[in-house]
């Protein structure tokens, strides 16, 4: 009897948009083989970013085998999806982080440009950091 091979399943799904890391994505595969004395599922999820991937297994054969692989999609679609939350809630922070430096920085420039119209030639001084303000100055021409 020949192998009785069927693919129930293969997708490549190219995880970012056009323009980025081209090289993401996540295959999956099912194929069942029937055998003379045998028969196998041949079944894996893989995801691979940039030089990682990371290979799960799908066990399907026995019922205790295909409960537990429920579980693990299970778990990790969860996983994912809380997982996306986070990151927005982290690129929130971010902005909003970001902003609040804007503002001191801006705060800070202005206070600078305050010190150096009131100041006359000190401010101008001040201005120059500490150790080309004490640098010794040479004559042009003369080392």
């Amino acid at each position: 009897m020949k192998d009785k091979r069927k693919l129930l399943h293969a997708k490549k799904v190219f995880l970012n948009k056009d323009g980025y890391h081209s090289d993401a994505n996540i295959a999956t595969k099912i194929e069942v083989c029937e055998r003379e004395q045998s028969s196998y599922i041949d079944a894996y999820v893989s995801i691979k970013d940039c030089s990682y991937k990371v290979t799960l297994s799908i066990d399907l054969y026995s019922k205790g085998d295909y409960n537990n692989t429920i579980y693990k999609l299970d778990k990790l679609i969860s996983e994912l999806s809380r997982f996306r939350t986070g990151c927005r809630k982290a690129r929130a922070w971010y902005l909003e982080a970001e902003e609040r430096v804007k503002q001191r920085l801006k705060i800070a420039m202005d206070d600078e440009r305050k010190k150096s119209n009131t100041g006359g030639a000190a401010s101008t001084r001040a201005a120059i950091p500490r150790g080309i303000r004490n640098t010794p100055r040479t004559r042009r021409g003369t080392q």
